[in-house]
């Protein structure tokens, strides 16, 4: 529920700090007091498009922050988890109410901050979160029956009693089909996308398979590269040196010289040592030289080979890994896991059958689903076509519509694709909700329908904008009377010009605009008893004493206070 609402420089207003009760909270004041302001800084905080024109003229920025109270163990709690939200009051107790702070500041130079609980998020992640938290019904378009999706979840909320059980072995069927289907797909979505995936991995083991790697191949390759690259030089270095052949024989002759006289001397003796070792070692050298020269070969058609072979390796390793042996370690892995996907017949035939049993099964109890779902419909279509005449579209059609397909999908909620359709006047045809033009004819078709569904979800606030255009007399009461009605299970906020609907208030909160020396404001503030007979008697409109037009109103908030409690007694009967 909204706890609490601060607004700072939006149109008007330059400070307003408010804080909002459970129950029925109406708003009034005169026409152009500024109550849509009030709207447009609810919707900032709530992350509705916003219009740099809010900002109040003579600042640089319009900022707007909300407290909500929300259940423990709701759906909102484990998306602000999933997403890094931390709470800020972290209670020990899992059943206390936990505290969300939203805040939205919106700069005259076009810079939008948006924070939930301190953390900065995106705009669509703070909208994910506030549609979870309000609905506003009216001009905006922020309201959860709008979308077509949630349909089938107020049917389901609506017969609730008949088929929960039912839903409750659709969930264990379910789960064991995609459990199944996820082995049979071994991690795949779809039968295509493994198939995609077969046709894959065949493809790269065959492209690698068929360049034939070896382990050591680029180096080799590389090596041999680079000789042929300097062939020339390499050439001429061999030829050259074959000029040791005939320092060899010189070296020998000398060698012989000395030994005739090694016996000499020592110092001979050592002379003679050396160039043995010489000899030796030289023409070793100058043997390995003339064999090289005699076998080197320069081959242009070679080094083509190389490169191009080179090139494809460079392509293999682009694709599958650094270097050969991480494309070779690629190829192994690639195998496998084709063998894995190919190899599992007798598996995935005995999967089949499995998958194919549980579908039959899930069918069987989708089909039981359906029926009670169409049988209910029809009573949901007369509740609500009653509703709307007793808030005055007395020409209204409501429908549920089941949308027939060939194939009926798998899913946790049965194959049923449910919609709402209305029309609200005579000749008018059928139209999805989401199409009626009307902000206050729209209003009062969710009134009808929350009115029905008001346990249905786990939103806590409703607002109502302009639910009372074009009602007067009898339907104004009727719809005071439905707004109490709702705002037993969910906090209400409502802004209303009828004396009828604002009698109903729990919390009387009052907007003014005050013309200052520096210029308009617009305030907001919670009226006591006594200023509640006046304002409802200001409404009114009544000519003459204003003592009779505030007795008037007394009376009518008797009423209402009397009406309310009839309700509480009810619902806790």
């Amino acid at each position: 529920m909204l706890r609490r609402l601060f607004v700072e420089n939006v149109a008007l207003i330059d400070k307003l700090d408010v804080e909002f009760s459970d129950g029925l909270n109406i708003m009034t004041g005169e026409t152009g007091a500024g109550k849509s302001i009030i709207i447009d800084a609810v919707n900032l905080v709530l992350g509705e498009r916003a219009n740099k024109e809010l900002i109040k003229f003579g600042t640089t920025k319009a900022k707007v922050e909300a407290v909500f109270d929300v259940n423990s163990g709701t759906a909102l709690l484990s998306f602000l988890n999933e997403n890094g939200i931390d709470m800020v009051d972290d209670n020990e107790s899992e059943n206390e109410d936990k505290e969300i702070f939203i805040s939205r500041e919106l700069s005259a130079n076009g810079k939008n901050i948006c924070r939930v609980n301190g953390t900065m998020v995106t705009l669509s992640t703070l909208k994910a979160i506030t549609d979870m938290l309000v609905d506003i019904h009216g001009q905006h378009e922020h309201q959860s029956l709008l979308n077509d999706n949630t349909h089938i979840k107020f049917l389901d909320s609506f017969c609730h009693n008949e088929i929960d059980e039912i839903k409750g072995s659709i969930a264990k069927v379910y789960s064991e089909y995609k459990k199944v289907n996820s082995q049979l797909l071994n991690g795949f979505a779809s039968e295509g996308e493994l198939a995609r995936r077969i046709d894959i991995l065949s493809y790269q083991i065959n492209e690698i398979s068929n360049a034939r790697l070896s382990k050591n191949e680029e180096e080799q390759l590389e090596e041999e590269r680079k000789l042929l690259i300097n062939s020339e030089r390499i050439k001429s270095t061999l030829e050259r040196s074959s000029v040791l052949s005939d320092i060899v024989s010189d070296i020998k002759g000398i060698m012989n010289e000395f030994e005739g006289i090694s016996n000499f001397t020592d110092e001979y003796l050592k002379i003679f040592s050396t160039l043995t070792d010489s000899y030796y070692a030289i023409e070793d050298v100058a043997m390995t030289i003339r064999d090289a020269n005699s076998s080197f070969e320069y081959n242009p058609e070679r080094l083509d080979e190389i490169e191009q072979r080179l090139d494809e390796i460079s392509l293999l390793k682009r694709k599958y890994g650094a270097d050969v042996g991480e494309i070779l370690k690629f190829l192994e892995n690639a195998q496998n896991e084709l063998n894995e996907l190919m190899s599992s017949g007798e598996r995935k035939n005995k999967l089949e059958l499995e998958r194919k049993k549980l579908a039959n099964e899930y069918y069987l109890l989708a089909d039981k689903l359906s029926e009670i779902r169409k049988s209910k419909a029809l009573e949901l279509e007369n509740r609500i076509v009653k509703e709307l005449v007793q808030l005055g579209l007395t020409k209204s059609r409501f429908k549920v519509e089941f949308e027939e397909s060939e194939k009926k999908h798998i899913s946790l909620d049965g194959y049923d694709k449910i919609l709402f359709l209305i029309s609200t006047n005579s000749g008018e045809p059928l139209k999805p909700l989401s199409k009626v033009a009307s902000g206050g004819e729209m209003s009062r078709i969710m009134l009808a329908i929350k009115n029905i569904f008001a346990d249905a979800d786990d939103i806590g606030t409703l607002i109502f904008d302009e639910i009372d255009t074009g009602i007067s007399g009898n339907i104004a009461g009727i719809v005071g009377e439905k707004m109490a009605e709702i705002s037993r299970g969910h906090q209400v906020i409502c802004i209303t010009h009828l004396p009828q609907v604002a009698s109903f208030a729990d919390s009387h909160y009052l907007v003014e605009k005050h013309d200052e020396g520096e210029g308009a404001k617009t305030t907001l503030r919670r009226l006591e008893e006594n200023e509640r007979y006046k304002e409802i008697a200001r409404i009114m409109g009544v000519a003459g004493d204003k003592n009779i037009a505030e007795q008037h109103a007394k009376a009518m908030i008797t009423q209402s206070n009397s009406f309310k409690s009839e309700i509480r007694q009810k619902y806790k009967a």
